[in-house]
């Protein structure tokens, strides 16, 4: 917006600082006639957190006054109805005193705006997105409008990414939603109720534009309308095919100003088609459901509550054919695997939060987690060499069932003092756990020596496992300006683990029928202890437009590993640095280079020399003679984000190297036979470019994202006690495009093509080929008489040189909206239409390549019905 000079001449700067506070005074004038501007409003938000700390409004004669208002950097909006709305920083405390506003044009011929309205603005750390911009079909929750907007990707597990960064947090009118579930928040709130999100980048520090070595935490707030809050909404739905295929959902919300009340319960056992999992290798069924309640229950307190059940159960069928390639040999291992599963939990969250005074806030959280499991496996396999002769061949039986429950206790004091910046806070955490195992397992296997001679091993056993868990963790973080651009961060703690275990095995003796006979060489009585002191420093800071980070990372741990015949104690000290120097261009505009020293510590598994001969056909061993892992890693990125315009363009170039980096040594016996043992290597490298790019091909309308990643790694393992190495080379590129056509129809195209090269260093002539790619189609449209129209199509092939395996599945749904005074929807669905999702998958390994076969549903038709109760 372009202001007059005469205007910026005018500007008067002031400076006024009583006691920690200023005193601000404006006036609001119209930009062309410099007449005064009564009644408009001016709201005051914190830089940092963009959390609004003052409001206020203009006079008569369009002036205003506010004192009290704390000396940190702020910004300030101001509107007026029919103009413009006005973002001014206050920096230094100097601001515009006149600020001018411009109106807004209108063209009353055609009675419309000129000019777009923007679906996504962005004020300092908050960038505000207005899921009313876009069409959505009456059964779309916030899952469906995230969607929509250009840099939201989601996984399979229900996380969720913004241009790459994982958003940790999900809130409803700035109350935590669900104990962060953000799965859950994603598909239990209805897109008709919500009126507004924010994502708000939430640094750790209250030192104005101070910069954190890591990312901030990433909040969703999702605001609710005021027409919907303090009412019970909802929605029930239910669907039912053929074959016994169903699926059911019933969710009820209440959002209120200060409290949030949830309960949903759904069941399907549609094999994850539903999420889009179209090859998930298993057939599931699924029914979980909770209750969640949170918000202030006073002015000081505030209290969270959830409880969640879930029950799956699975079966796979799956054939497995993997070829191991190695320096001095080569061989075939294939597996007919057949499972069942049943896995139950009970998973309960309260958290308090007590606010003594302004400066000081008590946090307690309790979490209480209780999980049954159940699995019978039945496996069948082959080893066969590079000429396919067998060496052995076998089946294994297993059905086990686990219980283990689990408590979480955290308390925490956070301390905020007089002078700006100043804080600490203070947390001591107590987690226990107990778990319980019972295995029974049969194998027969035939073993095939280099002189055809055969011989028989077979087991029948019984193990009962019972293992703890005890954690003790209190730290602290203190948090102290040097200055006005320094900031010093200091944080240290204490972790005391203790956790035992006992195994006893027991051989079946076919004359009593019973296992009763202890074997003592796969029974087992540890108790694993640690003890660790960690200290950290770091130093951040801000000089104009240059932010920095520099720390110093100290760890001390003392491991000990008690048995009745042996005693393993190891001791390790470990000091890293990092360092972050960023400068910003401008609002948009940044480069960075980062350095990140890394480390691993070896597991008590790792380190305890004590065989797992439970399999006959894979032996494990701890190796005490590890070392500490450690990684260099370097960054160097640039950001360019204009999120208003949709614009974006991230590049970075990593670097990690890595010393005694602690990797899994195999050794293959001529019979076949596998013992894995872990060794410490060198060599390690990996080095990556990555680049994210989205533009609006025509804002508002069409969109194109693209991520591409060019990566070259050199990997190092044991294989026979030989120390091999493979390099390799890959790249992956997405591309995805968004279309609205006038709140008539959308299309959302995803396309994804990875291609690698592996080169097995000593193994000349051999490497290996891989060449994948993907489509993934979604197109709505809304048709009259409120019909809507939904179709996707998904297609991905994978090529080796030696043979191509390809999935295609073909979606499609028919809905009517708005029955019965809009409370009705009736919709037909049909999963793949064309019978064609094979489920077949490739893996590519280290030292192996396998090609795998699962059973999978095949055509699925459902009738669906949903009622939504508003």
């Amino acid at each position: 917006m372009k202001i007059p000079y005469l205007i910026f001449l005018a500007l008067i700067y002031i400076n006024v600082k009583v006691q920690g506070q200023q005193i601000i005074t404006g006036h609001i004038i119209d930009n062309e006639t410099l007449i005064p501007l009564p009644g408009a409003s001016i709201q005051f938000y914190r830089s940092i957190d963009s959390v609004r700390i003052k409001i206020t409004s203009t006079d008569s004669n369009g002036k205003f006054h506010i004192d009290s208002v704390p000396a940190f950097q702020l910004y300030i909006l101001v509107s007026y109805l029919g103009y413009e709305n006005k973002m001014i920083e206050i920096s230094n405390n100097k601001y515009p005193s006149l600020i001018a506003l411009k109106r807004l044009q209108y063209n009353l011929s055609e009675i419309k705006i000129i000019g777009q309205k923007n679906p996504i603005t962005a004020q300092k750390d908050t960038i505000s997105f207005d899921p009313t911009f876009y069409k959505l079909n009456e059964e779309a929750n916030l899952a469906s409008i995230l969607k929509k907007f250009p840099g939201f990707r989601f996984s399979s597990d229900g996380q969720v990414t913004y241009y790459g960064k994982n958003i940790d947090k999900i809130m409803i009118n700035n109350h935590v939603y669900f104990g962060n579930d953000i799965k859950t928040a994603l598909k239990n709130i209805s897109a008709d109720l919500i009126s507004k999100i924010q994502l708000i980048n939430k640094y750790t520090s209250e030192l104005p534009s101070s910069e954190d070595l890591t990312e901030p935490e990433k909040i969703l707030n999702i605001e609710i309308k005021n027409n919907k809050r303090n009412k019970f909404l909802g929605d029930v739905k239910g669907s039912i095919g053929e074959k016994g295929r169903f699926s059911s959902q019933l969710q009820i919300n209440r959002f209120g100003v200060k409290n949030n009340l949830t309960l949903f319960i759904s069941g399907n056992n549609l094999n994850g088609y539903l999420d889009g999992n179209y090859n998930s290798g298993q057939l599931i069924r699924n029914w979980e459901g909770g209750v969640g309640s949170g918000g202030s229950l006073s002015q000081k307190t505030k209290l969270d509550f959830n409880y969640k059940y879930g029950n799956t159960l699975t079966k796979s069928d799956q054939k497995v054919n993997r070829e191991y390639l190695f320096n001095d040999s080569s061989y075939f291992y294939n597996q007919e695997i057949k499972q069942n599963g049943n896995i139950q939990y009970n998973l309960a969250n309260l958290q308090f939060q007590y606010t003594l005074d302004s400066t000081t806030e008590i946090s307690i959280v309790n979490s209480t987690n209780i999980e049954k499991k159940q699995q019978a496996n039945n496996t069948t396999y082959q080893s066969l060499t590079s000429e396919l002769n067998v060496v052995n061949s076998g089946s294994l039986f297993s059905n086990n069932t686990s219980t283990k429950y689990s408590l979480l206790n955290f308390i925490s004091l956070n301390k905020k003092f007089n002078k700006l910046g100043r804080t600490a806070t203070f947390v001591y955490s107590y987690e226990t756990s107990k778990g319980k195992l019972n295995n029974y397992s049969i194998t027969d296997n035939i073993i095939i020596d280099s002189y055809e001679k055969k011989t028989n091993l077979k087991t029948n056993q019984f193990s009962l496992d019972h293992s703890s868990l005890e954690k003790i963790h209190i730290n602290f973080n203190f948090n102290e300006p040097l200055n006005k651009s320094i900031n010093l961060t200091i944080y240290g703690g204490l972790n005391f683990d203790n956790s035992p275990t006992l195994k006893n095995t027991f051989n079946y003796d076919s004359i009593t029928n019973s296992y009763k006979n202890i074997d003592d060489s796969l029974s087992i009585s540890l108790k694993n202890r640690s003890k660790s002191q960690y200290f950290s420093l770091y130093f951040k800071g801000v000089l104009n437009k240059l932010a920095f980070t520099f720390a110093a990372r100290y760890i001390s741990i003392n491991m000990t590993s008690l048995t009745k015949k042996s005693n393993l104690k190891s001791q390790y000290s470990i000091l890293t640095p990092s360092g972050l120097i960023k400068y910003n261009f401008n609002n948009f505009k940044s480069i960075a280079i980062n350095y990140d020293g890394g480390s691993t510590i070896p597991s008590f598994s790792q380190l305890n020399p004590i065989p797992d001969n439970s399999n006959p056909t894979l032996k494990r061993e701890g190796n005490p003679n590890l070392k500490v892992g450690f990684s260099n890693n370097f960054k160097v990125s640039y950001s360019f984000q204009d999120f208003s315009q949709q614009k974006a363009t991230i590049i970075s170039w990593d670097v990690s190297l890595k010393n005694n980096q602690i990797v899994e040594g195999n050794w293959i016996t001529n019979s076949g036979n596998q013992i894995i043992v872990p060794y410490n290597v060198d060599g390690i490298q990996n080095y990556s470019l990555n680049i994210i790019n989205s533009i609006p091909i025509k804002k508002n309308i069409a969109q194109l994202e693209s991520s591409s990643k060019i990566q070259y790694s050199i990997n190092a393992f044991i294989i026979n006690n030989y120390k091999e190495s493979n390099k390799s080379i890959s790249f992956d590129h997405n591309t995805n495009i968004k279309v609205f056509i006038e709140k008539k129809a959308d299309l959302n195209i995803d396309g994804s093509i990875q291609y690698s090269h592996i080169t097995r260093e000593n193994q000349s002539g051999i490497s290996t080929n891989l060449l994948a790619y993907n489509i993934n189609m979604e197109n709505n449209i809304f048709l009259p008489l409120n019909l809507f129209l939904n179709s996707g199509f998904y297609y991905s092939n994978l090529n080796n040189g030696n043979s191509n395996i390809h999935t295609f599945t073909t979606n499609l749904s028919i809905s009517k909206e708005k029955l019965y005074n809009n409370h009705l929807i009736l919709k037909l669905q049909i999963f793949d239409l064309f019978n064609q999702n094979t489920g077949n998958k490739r893996n590519i390994g280290i030292n192996y390549v396998e090609n795998i076969n699962s059973v999978t549903f095949g055509r699925m038709i459902l009738v669906n019905c949903i009622l939504k109760m508003r």
